[in-house]
């Protein structure tokens, strides 16, 4: 199953870079899915349901002009996937631009993602994937 979830998690950027409403991207997710912020991020914490990812899709709207997550690697671990990613953005206040690197770690079932973790911190999405800085 995880050259399905590798395939996935890369059809999921696809979508979210796209154009059209966030609704699009919760064909891909589980009625119960998690959307875990990191505890420095703007907004910590846990959104649940489609609900709560499309409130964490409107904080992101509200903040950017436009956005996107660049994949730069999609790690295969069973159940889920760790992707190195560079999130881009342009803020909403004037011509800003925002560049950083992040991890992102994709839980998912039945083909359908469950959980979204995501980390500025390496070491830290590392461990909470259960693998060290040289990746095993």
């Amino acid at each position: 199953m995880s050259r399905e979830n590798i395939e996935t998690v890369r059809g999921l950027y696809e979508v979210w870079n796209g154009p059209g409403p966030p609704e699009r991207l919760l064909r891909l997710m589980a009625p119960n899915v998690e959307y875990v912020n990191p505890s420095n991020a703007v907004e910590p914490g846990i959104r649940r349901g489609h609900e709560g990812v499309l409130e964490a899709l409107a904080s992101l709207d509200a903040a950017f002009d436009e956005y996107g997550h660049e994949s730069e690697a999609l790690v295969d671990l069973g159940d889920r996937v760790l992707a190195w990613v560079i999130f881009r953005a342009r803020a909403t206040t004037g011509e800003l631009r925002y560049e950083q690197a992040e991890a992102q770690i994709w839980t998912l079932r039945d083909g359908l993602i469950t959980r979204l973790e995501w980390f500025h911190d390496r070491a830290e999405a590392l461990k909470t994937a259960g693998l060290s800085e040289r990746g095993d």
